[in-house]
């Protein structure tokens, strides 16, 4: 009786461990599972870094040629301000030049309308018309005018019969003081007669900067 006691105690005891032991070996799978399901999760993590990694690498290539087109188009916008500045200063240079030509053509010149034309006219006739009125109206000025003298002719060159009134007649100085003084005197016997008709007028300046009308 004693000995079926004792082994039906061991047979308990055996129950019990075979129990403990079913228990953590459920618990291993438990935890197998769990560590099989964290290492996919890891591979899966892994390969998300891969691929995080990747765009990265990517993107920043990306970012480098965008800087490197950014740095492209910024030289040529420099190289185009460059050049546009360079040319502006041609230009203004050359309207300067232009300017100044167009000054120093203009500036010594005098107008004269309303000079009767002649048979065979050429420059020594319009010289010696040139001579006779200034001689006429300022006898101090006769001289100078005629040392002055640089080029004397009509405009436009070409003579039409059809034309109402005589071809204006251009007179070039040499220098332009000459000129100025004939208008200065111009406009002083206009102020000491003004009830004479006067036959020294100003142009007006679309036609010739300061110049006169006969």
């Amino acid at each position: 009786m004693r000995n079926f006691c004792e082994l039906k105690e061991h047979v308990s005891n055996q129950c019990k461990q075979t129990k403990n032991l079913e228990k953590r070996f459920e618990e291993m799978i438990t935890r197998m599972d769990n560590l099989e399901r964290n290492m996919n999760e890891l591979k899966e993590m892994k390969n998300t870094i891969r691929e995080l990694r990747e765009a990265c690498t990517s993107f920043n290539s990306r970012i480098d040629q965008a800087e490197e087109r950014i740095s492209e188009v910024e030289d040529q916008l420099n190289e185009i301000k460059r050049e546009t500045k360079i040319r502006e200063k041609s230009e203004k240079r050359n309207e300067q030049s232009l300017q100044e030509m167009w000054d120093y053509v203009k500036r010594p010149n005098l107008r004269l309308i309303d000079i009767p034309e002649c048979d065979k006219e050429n420059e020594s006739k319009l010289e010696n018309t040139l001579q006779d009125i200034i001689q006429e109206n300022f006898p101090h000025l006769a001289r100078q005018a005629n040392t002055q003298l640089q080029e004397i002719q009509r405009t436009p060159q070409r003579y039409s019969a059809r034309r109402a009134t005589p071809r204006h007649i251009i007179v070039r100085f040499n220098k332009v003081e000459i000129k100025e003084r004939i208008l200065r005197a111009a406009r002083e016997k206009g102020r000491k007669s003004p009830q004479i008709p006067q036959k020294f007028k100003p142009s007006s300046e679309n036609i010739t900067n300061n110049s006169m009308h006969i």
